[in-house]
């Protein structure tokens, strides 16, 4: 069983949700974006929203056109979410994925706007 949690909150600090939720927290699996508050928290299991992923993918395509790296990264994102919607109860076995997504962190983006960079780095946040 799967529940949303949503309220309203003074900020947007580690320390509103240790309040509102306490020990529970580590029994929960969070979906978060990529604010650095979400890292701090100790969950069961925390995954980064894939709709802020692909969003930031789409300004990078944009930004820069001729590029295909963020393109490589939203292929990736969708077939991973497709195989998991194609599979919704088994187990995935992760490697292939992570496999595919070190490589593409594994690039040189240097000849590219600092924003790739900076993507790049936050997913090796995540």
């Amino acid at each position: 069983m799967y529940f949303t949690l949503v309220f309203h909150g003074k900020s947007r600090k580690g320390l509103e949700l240790e309040d509102r939720f306490g020990d529970s927290l580590e029994r929960m699996t969070a979906v978060t974006d990529r604010h650095s508050a979400y890292f701090a928290l100790h969950f069961l299991n925390h995954q980064v929203c894939l709709a802020h992923l692909l969003r930031e993918c789409q300004y990078l395509n944009e930004l820069d056109k001729e590029q295909q790296w963020s393109g490589s990264v939203v292929s990736l994102f969708q077939e991973a979410i497709h195989e998991r919607n194609q599979k919704p109860t088994e187990s995935i076995d992760p490697q292939s994925w992570l496999d595919r997504l070190d490589n593409l962190i594994d690039e040189n983006l240097s000849r590219l706007n600092e924003k790739f960079t900076t993507f790049k780095n936050g997913l090796l946040k995540c």
